[in-house]
């Protein structure tokens, strides 16, 4: 009977040990091929209250709304310790971000949001309802790789508010308006809000677009005709998604 039991015990510490490791496993990011996401470049005030944080060719945005931070967009797994460093140097702390949202669900843009959920726990987290599935999945349910785990595979994410076309987010003196960018992924997402700096108004876009090159790189810039005079576009330009 002891041995029966050693045995059964032995078993059971077996399973649970191939399951840890087996989630150890499917969270294992995939190597980054494309070295410019994950180059260093220097945070810098882009206008008003809104700042550049990422890499060198991944776009992540800070936003001070006098009544606590706004964070769009995180990089790609292992970016984390750069857009921090970022967000520092420019005078501001990731423990005072209140709201963290995304452009769309792909790892290269949400990979490292669970890293800044840790340092901000009290933050909540916008993602468009239509991404926010793939998102809490780490990507396994990535609509562009159904065997799962196949493209930028993360963390998951715990969304606390899923989004639509239409919807503000607000905070402090800033309310960002969510735009309808689907394509590159079903939930895709732009921003317009108003930044005021010098005296004078800007109406700010980040653009989320659909992946083409052409779109993003060029034509992309002729959606400065729908904002009024002095608007400013930001977006990323990649040879990579």
């Amino acid at each position: 009977m002891k041995s029966k039991l050693l045995f059964t015990v032995a078993v059971a510490l077996f399973a649970a040990s191939a399951i840890a490791q087996g989630a150890e496993l499917q969270y294992k990011p995939p190597p980054i091929t494309n070295k410019e996401w994950e180059t260093p470049f220097p945070g810098f005030k882009i206008v008003g209250n809104m700042y550049y944080v990422g890499t060198y060719d991944l776009g992540c945005y800070l936003i001070d709304t006098g009544a606590g931070l706004i964070l769009i967009n995180s990089g790609a797994d292992g970016s984390y310790p750069l857009i921090k460093a970022n967000i520092e140097k420019l005078g501001f702390k990731t423990s005072d971000i209140k709201i963290i949202t995304t452009t769309h669900g792909h790892g290269d843009h949400v990979g490292d949001l669970a890293a800044f959920q840790k340092d901000a726990p009290a933050a909540k987290t916008y993602v468009n309802e239509r991404d926010a599935p793939t998102v809490e999945s780490g990507g396994n349910i990535d609509y562009r790789r159904p065997e799962g785990r196949g493209f930028y595979p993360y963390h998951p994410v715990k969304v606390d508010v899923r989004t639509k076309p239409g919807d503000h987010i607000k905070l402090g003196n800033t309310d960002l308006t969510l735009h309808q960018a689907f394509g590159h992924t079903p939930g895709a997402t732009s921003f317009t809000f108003p930044v005021q700096d010098g005296g004078k108004t800007y109406n700010v876009l980040i653009y989320n677009s659909d992946g083409s090159r052409a779109e993003m790189c060029g034509s992309s810039f002729s959606v400065a005709a729908t904002l009024a005079s002095g608007g400013i576009i930001a977006a990323r330009c990649s040879s990579a998604w």
